[in-house]
């Protein structure tokens, strides 16, 4: 919902056919779709340029949609550029959506090369089309997983990124779910593998009044023998 009724930008939609993700495991579509904001009274030429990384079971495409009650990311760009409390930018919200959620922007052999999309075929077509960017003019930021995505980019490619900002980045993996991965394997070797098959399971558990980790308790009690599997990381 807008609150500033100064000069709008505006929001191009830029599709992009993939090489990089064709390797993905879980069957994701290799096309994707780009939202870009350039700012009211420019055409991108010159401008820095930003990329946004959205959390877990976000996608871009969530920051640039209409929103009830408060600004989307657009609107509360031109309503920041036209107080100029920041300087015009162009900003890229690429979809990164895929069958488990999202991801942690970082190359995987199953969920796919979401590090090379981004750097080596996301960023020169967006840089070409508006003229934007190019070297120490480019900046990264997200939230929760997408936090850290922005500060594994700014870690790994220094001399892509000229500026990270990491909100509540997802940090400590080995902490927060490493407890968790051997209930999380048993459970899907009880379904052949399928994560479909196995988030139908944990469904009922989850609203019952024994939600969280019984839900795994109950298929496993449930598989006495699961088949040995190897797990594609």
């Amino acid at each position: 919902m807008r609150k500033f009724f100064g000069p709008a930008g505006s929001v191009t939609r830029v599709t992009i056919e993939s090489e990089f993700l064709k390797t993905n495991m879980l069957g994701d579509p290799t096309v994707r779709v780009v939202d870009v904001y350039i700012p009211a009274g420019h055409d991108g030429r010159g401008l820095p340029l930003l990329v946004d990384l959205v959390g877990f079971t976000g996608s871009g495409l969530s920051h640039t949609n209409w929103a009830g009650f408060r600004e989307n990311l657009p609107e509360r760009l031109d309503r920041l550029i036209g107080e100029q409390r920041m300087p015009p930018v162009v900003v890229a919200f690429p979809d990164c959506f895929t069958r488990l959620g999202g991801n942690q922007y970082i190359n995987s052999a199953s969920m796919g090369a979401w590090e090379d999309f981004l750097l080596h075929e996301m960023l020169p077509l967006i840089e070409q089309r508006f003229n934007c960017g190019g070297s120490g003019r480019r900046g990264v930021f997200g939230k929760s997983s997408g936090g850290y995505g922005a500060i594994t980019h700014a870690l790994r490619h220094s001399d892509i990124w000229a500026a990270a900002a990491c909100h509540s980045g997802d940090m400590g993996f080995e902490v927060c779910y490493l407890p968790d991965m051997p209930a999380v394997l048993r459970a899907l070797a009880g379904t052949e593998n399928s994560i479909e098959r196995c988030r139908s399971r944990l469904t009922p558990a989850r609203s019952s009044r024994n939600a969280g980790r019984t839900g795994y308790a109950k298929i496993q009690s449930s598989q006495s023998r699961p088949r040995p599997t190897t797990y594609a990381g």
